[in-house]
């Protein structure tokens, strides 16, 4: 089924110089406690490695998940043993994205467009550092952000 999201007010992310963590980043609030799910819609026109929203500190091993769009046009999870999973999503819609975390098993779900498309990934590292959200992109491309919400209960 087609999702229908306009996208009015969102954040057009443009540009990519190959290097990761050299976008737009928030400080999430550490009195909050641990995020349970991450939410937004994203759009992309391209097919590229765009798209990446992080939690955790400045680097990879400093991150708890690591979502992002690779060339392929797949949408999905970075897991701590190198895998990627999640699935295809099209170009030039909006595209709902949920993250689950599981801090228990410290492992993460991701929803696209309702739909479950990765189970139980593993947490990209083994890190506990909820303090920042990163946005960026590595290729070049525009990647349009709206509705980012940080839930903690």
């Amino acid at each position: 089924t087609s999702v229908l999201h306009g996208g009015r007010f969102s954040l057009r992310l443009e540009g990519g110089r190959g290097g990761q963590f050299d976008g737009l980043l928030m400080d999430l609030p550490s009195e909050a406690g641990l995020p349970k799910n991450i939410s937004c819609w994203l759009r992309t026109e391209s097919v590229a490695n765009v798209g990446y929203l992080t939690i955790g500190g400045p680097s990879l091993m400093e991150s708890v998940i690591f979502f992002h769009l690779r060339s392929d046009g797949v949408a999905g999870l970075l897991s701590a043993n190198g895998y990627f999973r999640g699935r295809k999503i099209k170009p030039s819609t909006w595209t709902s994205v949920s993250i689950a975390l599981d801090w228990d098993r410290l492992v993460a779900s991701l929803f696209l467009d309702g739909s479950l498309a990765a189970k139980d990934v593993p947490f990209v590292s083994n890190a506990w550092s909820t303090q920042t959200l990163h946005l960026f992109n590595v290729d070049a491309a525009t990647v349009w952000w709206d509705d980012l919400v940080v839930k903690y209960s």
